[in-house]
């Protein structure tokens, strides 16, 4: 366990029984002593009878390295099993609860700050495969207020003949998919219910953020700025690690898979099927103003050669420069419009694009690999739902539908935004 053994590895453990050993090397005589008695003569004739040095070193490093193995296999089994427990969700003030809370605080509070990010996914419960009379019965209740007393009832009795026929082969099937994957529901989840979709996803997968009521500044240009500034400050906090993970009543660990396609995913369409493609991490974020796209990069060089963030000023004179040119220049052709429409079409036409032109291409990968976007709009909400309207589905062209992230501002200074539901679900946004 990375976090609780930051000082005490498996090797600096064994490099420290490596020394105790040789220091005071009598604990190794004993321990061989005892077991030669259950050596042959023949083997016990070719051992040495005086342990030198390096002997007596390599011993105790491999004791050391393997016990600390050993010891932090069984925390990982140990904290597996305890976050199975369910009992907290359905009985919080049980006796059984109570302990199990005294147990996973003490395993938790042995790390002396924060776990990173991804560390403790290893130690998540499988998803649990519900009984063939569960999925039964939950499926009856959800379709009963939607039929009529007579389709409810033909309804009922093809469930029956599903439970004596194909259901239990199928759930034996379920049951293995479960042993081969710690999450059976996700990739078909991903798939089916947005994937595999062939309407637009502007309005049919997308969804929307408002900002807070107060407004900070009616200062569009200065309001983009801190966005992106401390949008970065978040990507930097993942990319490192750094963000703590989050834990339900200070306890049970959530999922932070989502978080890894909150920055530089882009959602890439497909003739049957799209595809989620998480790229490296970049430097640079995509403006879209008037239809037209800006690479900015958000990164730069300190006095000893290390990347840092561009402070809101620095960004707030590189987005006055983008407002001067879109405003010199006829608006864009709009080619963001396509990711509006049907998922096939819009296949077949960014293939026609990269096809066309190299410049295509890299155009394309670079507006797909950026951390994310930040549309600059012209238009002023009247109202709390018309800024929900033009969040979730813009002009038509200032807003690339299939980035899996990103912000919008208005011209008084209101911002939202919108994401890729099958990549950033609510819980991450």
């Amino acid at each position: 366990m990375q976090e609780v053994t930051r000082y005490f590895t498996p090797s600096v453990v064994g490099a420290l029984v490596a020394i105790f050993l040789t220091v005071s090397p009598k604990p190794v005589e004993d321990l061989l002593s005892v077991g030669e008695q259950w050596l042959s003569p023949a083997i016990r004739a070719a051992l040495p009878q005086n342990l030198n040095t390096g002997v007596t070193a390599m011993i105790g490093f491999f004791l050391g390295f393997s016990f600390m193995h050993f010891w932090l296999w069984f925390r990982w089994q140990l904290l597996r099993m305890l976050f199975s427990y369910r009992g907290w969700m359905y009985n919080p003030k049980s006796v059984a609860t109570k302990i199990w809370a005294v147990l996973v605080k003490f395993h938790l509070q042995q790390n002396r700050g924060p776990y990173k990010t991804f560390s403790l996914q290893n130690v998540l419960p499988r998803l649990p495969v519900p009984s063939l009379e569960q999925t039964c019965h939950k499926y009856l209740l959800s379709v009963k207020p939607l039929l009529t007393e007579a389709e409810y009832a033909q309804t009922k009795q093809v469930v029956e003949q599903f439970k004596q026929n194909e259901g239990p082969k199928l759930q034996g099937y379920l049951k293995l998919r479960a042993w081969n994957k710690v999450n059976w529901l996700s990739e078909w989840w991903n798939d089916l219910a947005y994937l595999y979709q062939r309407s637009p996803i502007a309005i049919n997968s997308n969804y929307y953020c408002l900002d807070s009521e107060a407004l900070p500044t009616n200062n569009p240009i200065a309001r983009a700025a801190n966005m992106i500034h401390y949008g970065v400050l978040f990507h930097d906090l993942i990319h490192t690690e750094r963000l703590p993970v989050l834990l339900a009543n200070g306890l049970v660990p959530v999922c932070m898979d989502g978080y890894r396609y909150m920055f530089n995913a882009c959602r890439i369409p497909g003739l049957e099927k799209d595809t989620l493609h998480n790229f490296p991490a970049s430097n640079f974020v995509i403006v879209i103003r008037k239809g037209m796209f800006f690479k900015l990069d958000v990164y730069a060089e300190n006095k000893k050669g290390v990347l840092t963030p561009l402070t809101p000023w620095e960004l707030q004179c590189q987005l006055e420069k983008i407002y001067e040119m879109s405003e010199e220049q006829d608006d864009g052709c709009g080619v963001a419009a396509f990711t509006a429409i049907n998922r096939t079409q819009w296949a077949k036409h960014r293939q026609a694009l990269i096809q066309a032109s190299p410049v295509n291409k890299a155009t394309l990968h670079e507006v797909e690999r950026a951390l994310w976007h930040i549309s600059l709009d012209c238009g002023v909400p009247k109202d709390i739902s018309d800024q929900a309207k033009m969040l979730l589905c813009g002009d038509g062209v200032n807003r690339w539908f299939d980035i899996c992230l990103s912000t919008i501002v208005f011209a008084n200074g209101r911002a939202g935004g919108f994401a890729e539901h099958g990549a950033a679900d609510a819980t991450v946004v």
